[in-house]
């Protein structure tokens, strides 16, 4: 099981940090590896929303499904997704602080089959990736938002 956090500080309130990171179509702008997202389900971001993601594979596109499993707005967004090459579970929490807000992600991402051979490489390769996607977002964020 690969487990990873982070932190990063975003000069901007959390409620509009929520809306920013809960836009499943802002997800390639800051995501790496992400190249197409849309939310599958009508309606609003909310537990048993659901969203279909585009990564780059090793040898072409792959395809994941998530689910929204808690949606707190300005504090707490988590979900849960799959692929044939494993599972992962997310979560983004929202804390205001003195500069706007800190934003902490925790990641689980279970590899299943021959990929579970390959766990040692992906967790090096997402802990160097993480830091640089929380400023991508960040910056992104920071530049579409007005303060």
């Amino acid at each position: 099981m690969i487990r990873l956090e982070e932190s990063i500080e975003v000069a901007r309130p959390p409620d509009a940090v929520y809306d920013f990171l809960a836009a499943v179509e802002r997800y390639p702008t800051w995501l790496p590896g992400v190249t197409g997202a849309e939310q599958t389900s009508p309606g609003p971001v909310e537990p048993g929303a659901t969203f279909r993601l585009t990564l780059a594979g090793p040898t072409g596109p792959l395809a994941a499904d998530g689910i929204v499993v808690a949606a707190e707005p300005g504090r707490r967004l988590a979900v849960r997704g799959e692929a044939p090459q494993g599972r992962v579970e997310g979560g983004l929490d929202i804390e205001p602080v003195a500069s706007g807000t800190l934003l902490r992600v925790g990641v689980q991402i279970e590899l299943t089959g021959m990929y579970r051979f390959a766990e040692g490489l992906v967790a090096g390769q997402l802990r160097s990736s993480m830091p640089d996607a929380l400023a991508r977002a960040r910056d992104r964020l920071e530049a579409e938002i007005p303060a």
